[in-house]
């Protein structure tokens, strides 16, 4: 009988990867594989471009996070994190350059998210979001582990590097409904949490109080999971307005200089402004998204999620450049 994780209805792209300078875009399957393209093929004519190599991190285990720096691919999985550089992947070289453990006294938690600090061109400093409740903090030049931050009461979903603005170096949100405001350079660590469900106009008790993205951008927050989108500013800590859609759990948001797009279970990937009017509305083939990612120089954005078609749209005209499709499982 056919395995049916390799029939396309079946097959989940989890999370997604751009590196810095867009050379490179990488997906991942329910099913624990990586798949690895150049940007440059996504923007060429073919209407459906092979990615360049396709790999299984750990052996088949599941992958549930992906982040990138200039030079390596990152990869979590439970309990650890290998990296590859992006050069030895295109030319098709599955040895990790390297790896670390994560958590204590030998868990193995879940990796949910991983994020470097862009702010800073060599994206020294990574924070994984983990499903033991913690956010562990690594120097990626020396692979030490520098700080571990406290105070989520169930798993972090979801973290995100600022800019400083608001004294706030990092964001992250949970299972637990709380969206936390850090500063990481500082011994007393949190700054803030609030719980976006806790406001009327963003409530939503069907489906629940959880946090699954948040997304920063300047002195700016947007936060979204089993309650409505939402943007807040880190300065004053007050919410600014809701944001589309209207219905559906929120699972994947992105701010991207004036614009800010939220999708999740929905068939469509909303374009919002800061005062929450919709301004694109674009179908995607998943009935459901659980990652965005862009690059405003290669003017694209690309979704994923519930469905091995992974769909590319143009920032600049809202429309749909093509679908590409995650390869299936004995078919790499």
């Amino acid at each position: 009988m056919r395995d049916i994780r390799s029939v396309s209805h079946y097959t989940t792209i989890t999370c997604q990867s751009l590196d810095p300078a867009a050379d490179f875009y990488a997906a991942c399957s329910d099913s624990g594989v990586v798949a690895v393209w150049t940007v440059q093929s996504l923007l060429e004519a073919c209407p459906d471009p092979k990615p360049v190599f396709t790999f299984q991190p750990f052996n088949g285990l599941a992958v549930y996070s992906l982040s990138s720096t200039q030079r390596f691919l990152i990869v979590g999985g439970r309990g650890e994190i290998r990296a590859w550089a992006w050069k030895e992947l295109a030319a098709r070289n599955p040895k990790p350059a390297w790896g670390l453990h994560v958590g204590a006294n030998h868990r193995r938690p879940q990796i949910n998210w991983m994020d470097t600090n862009k702010q800073n061109e060599s994206c020294d400093i990574l924070a994984v979001g983990c499903g033991d409740n913690e956010i562990y903090m690594y120097d990626l030049e020396s692979r030490d582990l520098t700080k571990v931050l406290s105070g989520h009461t169930n798993f972090v979903h979801s973290v995100d590097f600022g800019d400083g603005s608001g004294g706030v170096g990092l964001v992250s949100g949970g299972e637990d409904g709380a969206v936390k405001l850090w500063d990481t350079r500082s011994s007393r660590s949190e700054i803030h949490s609030f719980v976006p469900d806790e406001e009327t106009d963003l409530k939503r008790p069907g489906l629940g109080k959880f946090i699954s993205s948040v997304s920063t951008g300047g002195d700016w927050l947007v936060c979204g999971g089993g309650p409505a989108a939402s943007l807040w500013n880190l300065s004053t800590r007050i919410m600014s307005s809701r944001l589309p859609p209207e219905s559906g759990s929120v699972h994947a948001i992105q701010m991207l200089e004036e614009d800010i797009y939220i999708a999740g279970q929905n068939s469509s990937l909303h374009k919002s402004n800061f005062g929450g009017e919709d301004c694109g509305t674009m179908r995607v083939s998943p009935t459901c998204i659980y990652s965005i990612v862009s690059n405003i120089k290669k003017d694209i954005v690309l979704s994923a999620g519930a469905s091995s078609t992974i769909d590319l749209f143009s920032i600049k005209s809202n429309t749909k450049l093509k679908s590409l499709h995650f390869p299936l499982i004995g078919k790499f």
